[in-house]
């Protein structure tokens, strides 16, 4: 019953932080993601500056260290919350970014229209006309 009630509180975290980024960017709430951001970015910054280090450093990548390059311990509270924010912290800056950029074609993006050059017009004499 317990897998079952923390798969459900994961759940609506997720459904929650990322459906009001959905909101954020469906209503086009350009500055509501500006503000998200950073403290998205904080938040990822302390989740990750909390946690307590795993031993090996570098050292792990060119197999001097004694631990898998990925851990072998299940992912503790933390490291769940990390990778949360962390997947939010993408979500919302690509979310900016298509919103920032432009969608039009460049041929809607020039200032002014071009005109086909116009052929003169015959010009009707009248009596009060002085050129011949």
């Amino acid at each position: 019953m317990i897998k079952a009630e923390k798969a459900f509180k994961w759940g609506l975290a997720i459904v929650v932080i990322f459906g009001t980024l959905n909101a954020f960017f469906f209503l086009n709430w350009i500055v509501a993601l500006k503000i998200t951001l950073p403290i998205l970015c904080v938040f990822l910054i302390g989740a990750i500056l909390l946690q307590s280090g795993k031993g090996g450093g570098l050292a792990a990548i060119g197999g001097l260290g004694d631990q898998s390059a990925f851990g072998t311990r299940t992912s503790s509270f933390l490291t769940q919350v990390t990778y949360l924010i962390g997947a939010a912290f993408i979500v919302a800056t690509i979310f900016l970014f298509k919103l920032s950029s432009p969608t039009g074609d460049l041929g809607t993006m020039m200032t002014h229209e071009h005109r086909e050059p116009q052929e003169p017009q015959e010009h009707e004499h009248s009596e009060d006309c002085d050129h011949d």
